[in-house]
């Protein structure tokens, strides 16, 4: 990336930061994907309501260990 001539500007001429912020987590994220399987990217979460419903149980019955 030594070719400065192709370097986002904003209209007061300094670097367009925003822009590179956006496309540098765009990259990122997609390099995350890239290495997770297939199926982890689509499969259906199905701890989040048993964890939830287990917290509130415990803080219904006064364990203040469990956290």
């Amino acid at each position: 990336m030594t070719d400065t001539a192709q370097i986002r500007r904003r209209a007061d001429g300094s670097i367009d930061t925003a822009h590179y912020i956006a496309r540098g987590r765009l990259e990122r994220s997609a390099a995350a994907h890239s290495i997770l399987p297939e199926h982890r990217a689509t499969a259906p979460r199905r701890h989040g309501p048993l964890v939830a419903t287990l917290a509130t149980l415990a803080l219904a019955i006064g364990l203040p260990w469990a956290f």
